[in-house]
């Protein structure tokens, strides 16, 4: 979902949000309308395919995983075998899960 605004500058901002794609808001901005919603529309175009821009995968490399999360509490934390058994569990069934597509 992207959102556009002129800028009192007169040139167009465009913020795409994608939850669980983007780690966060990608803000952009171009000289003109038409430029910026080609863009915006190629972009879209490639996410939907799950295709990510160079530029776009050092960012979402910045997303968090479930299984990233559990693998650096085990390393940071001293637990018993059953709390490591029941993690090594989670992350087999959590691998790949955004930590911000999860909820309580």
């Amino acid at each position: 979902m992207s959102t556009k605004r002129m800028r009192p500058s007169g040139t167009w901002e465009y913020i795409i949000r994608r939850k669980g794609t983007l780690p966060k808001p990608l803000s952009l901005t171009v000289d003109t309308e038409e430029e910026g919603d080609a863009y915006v529309r190629r972009l879209e175009q490639m996410l939907d395919a799950g295709i990510y821009p160079d530029d776009l995968v050092t960012r979402r490399s910045d997303l968090v995983t479930v299984d990233d999360v559990i693998r650096s509490y085990m390393t940071k934390v001293s637990l018993p075998d059953s709390n490591v058994s029941l993690l090594n569990t989670l992350i087999g069934r959590w691998t790949g899960q955004a930590l911000t597509g999860i909820d309580y």
